[in-house]
């Protein structure tokens, strides 16, 4: 997160924000390296993730981006993430509840089965 979105978090009772402390892309690149995981939006640092080879979960809008596309249940350009859709315009919890399933999974999976 930056600028105006970290003011976002001081509603939050205990975040924690690790982005205060990478201030270069190459800082950013060497932390997420060392992830097992990563969730979130359609960002810069799931892409990073994704060029990584990382797994993870990337929720995305209904009517998402191109670049989005999947194969088998698989994006097209990050084979090691999973795509969770929104159903509905605005109507995030069924992604919600469907990332969280699929996170677990991928955290569970053993490194080859994870392709």
């Amino acid at each position: 997160m930056s600028g105006a979105q970290r003011h976002d978090m001081k509603r939050w009772r205990h975040p924690i924000d690790a982005g205060v402390h990478i201030e270069r892309p190459a800082e950013l690149i060497a932390a997420i390296a060392n992830l097992d995981a990563v969730v979130g939006p359609d960002s810069f640092a799931v892409h990073i993730a994704g060029a990584l080879g990382v797994p993870g979960v990337v929720f995305v809008p209904c009517g998402y981006p191109w670049y989005w596309a999947q194969a088998g249940g698989k994006p097209l350009w990050y084979p090691s993430f999973e795509v969770v859709a929104q159903e509905r315009f605005g109507h995030w919890s069924e992604a919600i509840e469907q990332g969280g399933r699929k996170l677990e999974a991928l955290l569970r999976a053993s490194p080859s089965e994870l392709g």
